[in-house]
């Protein structure tokens, strides 16, 4: 997926959200989305974290596997959230994984964070997927280690 299918799929998804009522202005002047909110354990805890942020809804970044306790947040409540599905791409079943997450209602794949290269072939096959999907992918980069994340994530990417 190139910069202009994301940005369309972003623009979607605003244009989406005033047809449902939920582009009310907030203290910000506009509606504020959250493009990476972790999903919480605890549903309330998302919604009490977006709403005391001002912020009108929300992309959940979840592992594919949470595709259930996601569908229960989304349901609980319309219009604030949405949820992009993840997965270790070094591992086997990565792309089966992603698939399933897309078929259980993730509009996106994401955050995707392994160690490997941005442009290497684990990834090459994500974006295969995304582009056939039609979705975005939100990526980490993390070239050096940092205190709260060590390691590194899709490095490498200057060659990206």
């Amino acid at each position: 997926m190139n910069r202009r299918t994301f940005l369309q799929s972003a623009m979607v998804m605003t244009a989406a959200s005033r047809l449902r009522g939920q582009a009310a202005v907030s203290e910000w002047g506009g509606p504020v989305r959250d493009i990476h909110l972790h999903l919480r354990q605890n549903a309330d805890g998302n919604f009490n974290h977006i709403q005391g942020s001002g912020v009108s809804n929300a992309v959940l970044l979840s592992n594919a596997t949470a595709a259930a306790h996601a569908k229960e947040l989304i349901a609980a409540y319309p219009g604030h959230f949405v949820w992009f599905g993840s997965a270790d791409v070094t591992q086997p079943d990565a792309i089966d994984r992603l698939t399933k997450a897309l078929d259980d209602g993730a509009i996106g794949l994401g955050e995707m964070k392994s160690r490997v290269e941005a442009a290497g072939p684990e990834m090459q096959r994500v974006y295969a997927l995304a582009s056939e999907r039609n979705v975005p992918v939100t990526l980490h980069f993390q070239e050096i280690s940092q205190p709260g994340s060590v390691g590194t994530y899709n490095t490498g990417l200057k060659k990206f």
